[in-house]
C-alpha cells in the first residue's frame, strides 16, 4: 500500500471487521510508511505502559521552512538578564507600581525586591505562546509517601533554605515595557506556602479519601503568575516517621524543580532514587508530521460549538462536576477494548465525537485529547510537565460503522503520539488556524490503573510517588478528565461558571454517558442504528438544553 493510500483517512469496508490487533498493526504499517519508529505499536500490542518519545532540547525553525512561509519566532534567542537599575524608566515604573519601591538599599530583606529581570527562555516562550494548545495556567500536582523523622520546625527551615539556594523557583511573570513583553522576575527572597496536618489515626479508605480531598482543595487555588510563589507544599504526618507530601506547582517552574534535591535537603532522605537521563530522540519527523497534520487538519468544518456555551473572558475560579460511568457500562467498555488502554481511550473519544456531531448536526467534527508525559513514563519525565495534544477528526455518514470510527481514531491517536516531538505551533502554521482551535479537551492524564492505597504502598527506597495530577487552573472553559478508580471510571467536568451554568453541565454529562452506552450497544453496527437508539434514550430529558437533536 502506498503512502498516499495510507494517509487517506477513508478506510476500506474490511476495516469494520478487523480485530483490535489488526487495527494496531494497520497503524504500525501507516507509521512505517512515514519512516517512524513503530515501537509504540509493539508496546500497545503487548499491552504494556507506553513510553512517550522525549522532545529534543532544540528544534530549529529552519527545518520547518518548507512547512510555513511566515517567519517563525526566534525560539533559540539567548536570555537577556538585567538588574532593576538597568531597566528603562517606564519598565521600572511599571514594576514599582506592582511590587513597590525597588530601592534595594532600604528594602534589602523585603520579599518583593527583584534581583533580576530576564527575558523568557525557550521553554517559557513556548508555554506563553500556547504551542502545546494549553495555557500558562497548566499546573501539576504530586502525592508522595516518604519516611522521615524531621519535625515541622526543621521542615519549614529547610524549605526556606531550599528556596534560597534555587533562585529560579523564586520567580514571577509580568508584562513590562512599551511593547508589554512578558518577562521573568527573579526575587531576592521568596518562600512558598507550606501547610502541615496530622492524620496519624486515619487508615485505609478514610486516609485515601482525606488525601484526595486535600489535593482537590489545592487544585482549586490557581496561581497568580505575577504575584504568587509558583509552588505550594502540604505535609501530612501519617505515622511516627511517615509523611504524605503534596506538591502543587506551576508548569512554568516544573522543569527547574529538582525532586531528588528537595527530598534530600528538606526531609533528609539519605538515598534518593536515581533518576535516569532522558533519552534524546535523534530522528527528525518534521516532514512526515507536516504532511500528516496538514492532511488531517486542512479544510476543517466550522469550530464545533458546545451546548449552551456563552463566551466570557473575566477571571474565574473553575467549578467541578463529578460523574461516574455506570458500572455495567464500564464493564462492557473493558470487554470491548480487551483491557487495552489505548482502545478504551479511542472508544471514549469516539463517543464524544458522536455527541459533538449530534450537537452540531455536521457530517464532520474534530476535537483533541491531551496526554501528559507523567502518565507514560518514569518519574524522570514527570517534572518536565510536557503536554501532548492529539488532534482527532472524523467524518460520519449514515452507513459508517461504529467500529470503523473507533479504528480511525485509534490510528490517528497512535500516529499523532509518535509525532509528539513536533511542536503544535509548526503544525498549525500552514493551515492558518488560531491557537483556540479546540473548544474542549478530553484529558486522559490519569487514565491508567486504579489508584494505589496509601497504606499499602511500599517505599522501595526513601520515598515513592503515588499520584500525579495535571490540570489547567482557569483558562480552559471546559475540560473533561477521565480517571480509572477502584469504583470504576470517574469523569470530571471542570468548567468556567460564567460560560456554562451548573444546570447545563449535568445534562451534558448525562448525554455523554448515553452516547457511551449507545456506542457500546451498537459497536458492530452502523451510525444510523446508533442515532436512532441515542434519540430514543434522551427523550424525557430537559429540553432547555438547546441542542439540535431535541
Amino acid at each position: 500500500m502506498s503512502k498516499d493510500e495510507l494517509l487517506d483517512e477513508e478506510l476500506s469496508e474490511e476495516f469494520m471487521n478487523m480485530s483490535v490487533d489488526d487495527i494496531l498493526a494497520s497503524a504500525g504499517q501507516f507509521m512505517e510508511s512515514l519512516g517512524l519508529d513503530t515501537e509504540i505499536i509493539d508496546d500497545a500490542l503487548k499491552d504494556e505502559p507506553l513510553e512517550e518519545e522525549n522532545e529534543e532540547e532544540s528544534i530549529k525553525a529552519d527545518i520547518y521552512a518548507s512547512v510555513a512561509d511566515e517567519e517563525m519566532p526566534d525560539y533559540d534567542a539567548p536570555v537577556v538578564t538585567r538588574k532593576v537599575e538597568e531597566l528603562s524608566d517606564i519598565e521600572r515604573m511599571q514594576l514599582e507600581e506592582r511590587y513597590g519601591n525597588q530601592n534595594v538599599g532600604k528594602l534589602a530583606e523585603h520579599g518583593t525586591v527583584i534581583s533580576e529581570v530576564r527575558t523568557l527562555d525557550k521553554y517559557e516562550r513556548n508555554i506563553f505562546l500556547r504551542e502545546d494548545l494549553v495555557s500558562p495556567q497548566f499546573n501539576l500536582q504530586y502525592l508522595y509517601k516518604l519516611e522521615s523523622d524531621k519535625e515541622r520546625r526543621d521542615i519549614t527551615a529547610n524549605i526556606a533554605e531550599f528556596f534560597a539556594n534555587n533562585p529560579l523557583l523564586r520567580v514571577n511573570f509580568c508584562s513590562i515595557g512599551v511593547d508589554a513583553k512578558m518577562h521573568k522576575l527573579v526575587f531576592k527572597r521568596r518562600e512558598p506556602t507550606t501547610s502541615f496536618y496530622s492524620m496519624r489515626f486515619l487508615k485505609g479508605d478514610a486516609l485515601n479519601n482525606s488525601l484526595m480531598k486535600m489535593m482537590e482543595d489545592e487544585r482549586q487555588k490557581p496561581f497568580d503568575l505575577a504575584r504568587d510563589v509558583l509552588m505550594r507544599f502540604v505535609c501530612v504526618r501519617v505515622g511516627e516517621d511517615f509523611y504524605a507530601v503534596v506538591i502543587t506547582l506551576s508548569r512554568l517552574v516544573a522543569e527547574v524543580f529538582n525532586e531528588r534535591e528537595f527530598f534530600y535537603r528538606v526531609f533528609g532522605v539519605k538515598n534518593p532514587p536515581q533518576i535516569p537521563k532522558d533519552a534524546v530522540n535523534e530522528q527528525d519527523y518534521s516532514e512526515s508530521a507536516a504532511a500528516y497534520y496538514h492532511k488531517l487538519l486542512k479544510d476543517l468544518p466550522p469550530t464545533p460549538s458546545l451546548p449552551r456555551f456563552k463566551p466570557d473572558y473575566n477571571h474565574y475560579v473553575p467549578r467541578n462536576y463529578q460523574a461516574f460511568l455506570h458500572p455495567e457500562l464500564f464493564k462492557i467498555l473493558k470487554e470491548k477494548s480487551f483491557g487495552k488502554r489505548d482502545v478504551m481511550i479511542a472508544i471514549l473519544a469516539a463517543a464524544w465525537g458522536l455527541l459533538q456531531k449530534q450537537v452540531n448536526y455536521n457530517r464532520e467534527t474534530y476535537f483533541a485529547l491531551l496526554l501528559s508525559d507523567h502518565n507514560l513514563g518514569e518519574s524522570a519525565k514527570i517534572k518536565a510537565g510536557k503536554i501532548y495534544p492529539l488532534p482527532l477528526r472524523i467524518s460520519i455518514d449514515e452507513d459508517t460503522g461504529i467500529k470503523d470510527i473507533v479504528g480511525r481514531l485509534l490510528r490517528q491517536m497512535l500516529t499523532s503520539r509518535s509525532l509528539g516531538i513536533v511542536k503544535m505551533k509548526y503544525i498549525l502554521k500552514p493551515i492558518g488556524e488560531p491557537s483556540e482551535l479546540f473548544p474542549c479537551y478530553l484529558h486522559f492524564h490519569d487514565f491508567s490503573k486504579a489508584r494505589e492505597s496509601f497504606d499499602e504502598a511500599k517505599i522501595e527506597e526513601s520515598y515513592k510517588l503515588l499520584e500525579v495530577k495535571s490540570f489547567d487552573a482557569g483558562k480552559q472553559d471546559l475540560s473533561i478528565y477521565f480517571e480509572i478508580q477502584k469504583e470504576g471510571l470517574a469523569i470530571m467536568y471542570r468548567y468556567n461558571p460564567f460560560c456554562f451554568k451548573p444546570r447545563t453541565i449535568k445534562p451534558l454529562a448525562k448525554y455523554f454517558e448515553i452516547a457511551i452506552g449507545c456506542l457500546l450497544l451498537t459497536y458492530n453496527q452502523n451510525f444510523s442504528v446508533f442515532e436512532d437508539i441515542y434519540k430514543d434514550n434522551i427523550k424525557g430529558w430537559d429540553n432547555s438544553f438547546g441542542t439540535h437533536i431535541l
